[in-house]
């Protein structure tokens, strides 16, 4: 189902982000 695997790529696309954003956050403090 191609729906499906964009949604899950999306998912993971944010997940990836948030990290990336919280490390970033951790860093500059």
């Amino acid at each position: 189902n191609p729906i499906y695997d964009i949604r899950e790529i999306s998912h993971s696309y944010a997940i990836g982000a948030l990290k990336r954003l919280y490390l970033f956050v951790r860093w500059e403090e």
